[in-house]
């Protein structure tokens, strides 16, 4: 079986050291060839707007169509959304940050006051307020009369507060994403006015994020009027962060966030729980993160942080989904309560901690009584930390070895007319059947849709091959691609030599921005059933915070365009390259580290 976590130092088979060989040179020929074919083609300039919109118009990169800010510029919302939002607070803030310009010497400001934003002094201490014009007058500029009208307003206009899109879709669950909303918007900057309107808090809050990239283009002194129309391809634009191989913090966690909603992505995937560390807070099992939680590194969440996290992604539109990897990937549940394992096989040991080597492990839960409760526990706990729609129960290389050479685990075996090796099916029927009480959907990698046990309406996270997410697709699951050879993000960037060291492999910017995360040859509904794509974070060899930062951006930017936008918006990967440097000062502003283009 294909392993997602290679043993560290285990030298990797000959063919898959020339697959990724061969991998790095032809995603350097192919991309270049990309970027010489895009670049011969007579395309209108572009915005440098990462996702691209579906439709942009009446757009003009020439100053002279850029709309100024006036001296007051009134921010309102309308419609379903209160003035108190996190989606209008967030976008006073950014204003009040961001839209400034150096005129005589003196800085001005944008910051709120009553129902407008007016312009202010930064440098003085009793902030008095400034009558001058945003603009330097016009002996300083080439074409006074060319000047669009100022901005005076800004319109959040949300016609409804966020209807479930379920309950309007094809009742067969062809692609529902539970809890999903209409997440378009329409953006107009035209007659002094920047409006706009959606049918959800979500896609105002996309909007606002569109509008920041327009304005950080333009200086952070004016929007150039264009009226774009915006909607994502994919409902599920997700990527996962492991913090069991290493421990990072809740503000680390919060950082990713913030810079996930910036580029539109909306499922975060937070893999708490493996052989090398468990990390979440189970009430009844203190010993869980007491011992469960020194591995490689120390560390586990606190309740408060984990509500704190999850408040935190879902002000910025994104659900926090949470796994707990059962029944296999457990050694360091097992080391904590050793009753939780096959404890009656001859010559069995406890494990003294959570391993500290990577690879899979043997050790399994048991099927018994005990090993229930203890899920109803593990799931009970979660429910009350994540109000969010999924649960991921992991379901994926699971050794069988134990359950082999254990007696008990045979008879369990045998009652169920199962062989031992088939128990597998045993825990996913009775841990859906947890989930499904407390009115969650399961989510689980794709080894699980072979083994059997799973409800219809369980997701199946496809990462071995996109041809597993086509098998789930065509049995009638729907799927998230997360295909191990572009989406998993712990593997190479660039040539061996000159990056950090990673688990193995090659995946470059060029080949995630250059794969299609809608498989081929499925037919139009099992289409329907591909929800989306996720990027995976693996952190064996992610020492720090710095290092998963390098490894997640700028590659999780193209995941975000190709799951947000529709393919008939884009225009290659060297248009993508281009638009792509001027977004990364956005990161620099974040403090987010990144890998440079030029490879450093």
């Amino acid at each position: 079986m294909l392993q997602r976590r290679h043993t560290a130092g285990r030298p990797l088979p000959l063919p898959l050291l020339s697959a990724v060989t061969a991998g790095f040179f032809l995603s350097l020929l192919f991309g270049g060839l990309s970027a010489v074919a895009a670049a011969a083609d007579s395309q209108a300039s572009r915005l440098p707007l990462v996702p691209y919109p579906s439709k942009v118009s009446a757009t003009s990169l020439e100053k002279k169509d850029w709309a100024p800010f006036a001296k007051e510029v009134h921010l309102q919302a309308t419609g379903a959304l209160r003035e108190d939002s996190f989606e209008v607070q967030s976008l006073r803030d950014y204003l009040s940050k961001t839209v400034s310009v150096q005129e005589s010497g003196s800085s001005f400001i944008v910051l709120r006051s009553s129902s407008r934003l007016v312009r202010r002094h930064r440098e003085s201490s009793d902030i008095e307020e400034s009558l001058e014009p945003v603009f330097a007058d016009s002996s300083s500029s080439s074409s006074s009369a060319n000047l669009k009208t100022p901005i005076a307003s800004i319109v959040l206009d949300v016609s409804r507060a966020g209807t479930v899109l379920a309950e309007e879709e094809d009742t067969s669950g062809a692609g529902v994403v539970a809890g999903a909303v209409d997440e378009s918007y329409t953006l107009e900057v035209k007659n002094g006015e920047v409006k706009i309107a959606a049918k959800s808090a979500a896609g105002a809050y996309y909007g606002t994020q569109t509008l920041k990239q327009l304005i950080s283009f333009a200086g952070g002194t004016a929007v150039p009027e264009v009226t774009i129309e915006d909607a994502p391809r994919f409902k599920w634009r997700g990527l996962m962060l492991d913090t069991s191989r290493h421990f990072f913090t809740a503000e680390n966690v919060k950082s990713m966030l913030e810079t996930m909603a910036a580029f539109k992505l909306n499922h975060f995937h937070w893999h708490l729980t493996d052989d090398q560390g468990w990390r979440l807070p189970i009430q009844g099992y203190p010993s869980l993160t007491d011992l469960g939680s020194h591995g490689v590194n120390d560390g586990a969440y606190t309740q408060e942080q984990i509500k704190d996290v999850v408040d935190f992604a879902k002000q910025r539109h994104i659900e926090v989904v949470p796994e707990v990897d059962v029944p296999g990937h457990v050694q360091a549940a097992v080391a904590a309560y050793p009753e939780l394992g096959n404890t009656d096989i001859q010559g069995w040991h406890k494990p003294d901690g959570p391993s500290k080597e990577w690879g899979v492990h043997d050790y399994t839960l048991a099927p018994s009584e005990k090993v229930l409760s203890f899920l109803g526990s593990v799931f009970d706990s979660m429910n009350s930390f994540f109000p969010g729609h999924y649960v991921h129960i992991g379901g994926d290389e699971v050794k069988t070895n134990e359950w082999r050479h254990s007696p008990k685990a045979a008879a369990s075996a045998s009652q169920l007319g199962e062989t031992a090796g088939m128990l597998q099916e045993f825990f996913n029927n009775k841990v859906a059947a947890l989930l499904k009480t407390k009115g969650k959907h399961v989510l689980a990698w794709d080894e699980s849709q072979h083994i059997g046990g799973l409800p219809s309406d369980t997701t199946i996270m496809a990462w071995r091959s996109v041809n597993e997410a086509k098998i789930a697709a065509r049995h009638g699951h729907n799927v998230v691609n997360a295909d191990n050879a572009v989406y998993y993000l712990d593997h190479y960037q660039g040539p061996e030599a000159t990056e950090p060291k990673a688990i193995c492999c090659h995946s470059s910017l060029s080949q995630v921005w250059n794969y299609d995360p809608m498989p081929s040859g499925l037919t139009q509904q099992e289409e329907q059933r591909v929800i989306g794509g996720q990027g995976q974070l693996w952190s064996e060899f992610f020492p720090t915070w710095k290092h998963v930062e390098y490894m997640a951006w700028p590659r999780s930017i193209a995941l975000a365009e190709r799951l947000w936008s529709a393919s008939s918006s884009l225009s290659g990967y060297h248009d993508f390259h281009q638009r792509l440097q001027a977004r990364l000062p956005d990161l620099d502003a974040r403090g987010v580290n990144y890998r440079h283009l030029d490879g450093h």
